[in-house]
C-alpha cells in the first residue's frame, strides 16, 4: 500500500488581466446594447402593446456573480 500524497492542485489565477479584460468585453456586449439604450432613453420604460419591459435604475451583477463569471471564463 502506498503512502504517497498526491500532490496539491495547481491554483490558476482569475484575475489576470487578460482574463478581466475578456469577461468585462462579455459583459458590456449585454448591458450596452442597443435595446437597452432604447429603453435608457425612453425613461427606462419600453412598451409594445400589452406589454411593458421596465428597467430597473441600477442593473448589474454582485460580487459572487462577477466571481462565478470569471470561473465559468477561466475553465
Amino acid at each position: 500500500m502506498s503512502t504517497e500524497v498526491p500532490p496539491a492542485p495547481q491554483k490558476v489565477n482569475l484575475r489576470r488581466p487578460d482574463i478581466m479584460e475578456a469577461v468585462q468585453a462579455q459583459v458590456l456586449s449585454h448591458y450596452r446594447s442597443e435595446l437597452v439604450e432604447r429603453i435608457r432613453a425612453n425613461g427606462g420604460v419600453l412598451s409594445a402593446g400589452e406589454l411593458t419591459i421596465k428597467l430597473a435604475k441600477e442593473f448589474g451583477f454582485c460580487y459572487g456573480v462577477e466571481r462565478a463569471i470569471d470561473l465559468a471564463y477561466a475553465a
